[in-house]
This record gives structure tokens, C-alpha cells and sequence, in this order.
């Protein structure tokens, strides 16, 4: 299979987008947030800070509560998504060095061929 030619040497590619907004529609937002933030928390914290103060102004905007809550949402998207996509391809160039799991209970413990 012909891989398409790469622009940069960026880690991140269109796949770990599609990828993250799949797991979003899948799963609740929060459920697919929550790992990054345990590993991350510093992250979390200066996110939630900035979405606090982003909150604020948006509060004191002439603007209907649903316009409202559609701006916080798309920020938090445009916050957190492009963290989960880093977050998931440095975790796609790391598959090479993990140790494989063992899927097929039969093989499991197996050490000869």
C-alpha cells in the first residue's frame, strides 16, 4: 500500500483527528478526555484555568444561553482535540518499542514455536 507523501516530519497526522473524533462520537467527550488528564494534570489545570477566564467573558457577551454554550463547547474541543491527537500519535510512535499484548489465550505463556 502506497503511503502518502508526508509534508513535514510532524507526528501528527489527518488519521489521529479521525480517530479522536470517532472515539468522541462513540463515547461520551468526557470519557475520552479523562485518560489525558490523569496523565497529564498540569495540562488540565492550566486548560481549565483558561476556559474559566474564556467562561467569564462569554457570560458578559450579548449573546442567546445557546450561542453561548455552543462557543464553550467548540472551545473545549479546540482545546482539548488537538492535545488527544499529539497524545495519540507520540503514543502510536512508542507501539514499536512496547511489548505486544497477548491476545489468543492459547499462546499466552506459550515460550516455544
Amino acid at each position: 500500500m502506497n503511503q502518502p507523501t508526508k509534508r513535514s516530519d510532524s507526528i501528527v497526522s489527518e488519521e489521529d483527528f479521525i480517530s479522536i473524533n470517532a472515539a468522541i462520537k462513540r463515547e461520551r467527550y468526557a470519557n475520552v478526555v479523562s485518560p489525558l488528564m490523569e496523565r497529564e494534570p498540569e495540562l488540565a489545570v492550566n486548560i481549565a484555568r483558561r476556559n474559566d477566564r474564556l467562561s467569564a467573558l462569554l457570560d458578559g457577551a450579548a449573546m442567546s444561553p445557546e450561542t453561548r454554550l455552543a462557543i464553550r463547547r467548540q472551545i473545549l474541543f479546540l482545546s482539548w482535540v488537538p492535545l488527544l491527537a499529539l497524545d495519540h500519535a507520540h503514543r502510536r510512535q512508542w507501539d514499536d518499542f512496547l511489548p505486544a499484548e497477548t491476545t489468543d489465550p492459547q499462546t499466552e505463556g506459550d515460550t516455544h514455536e
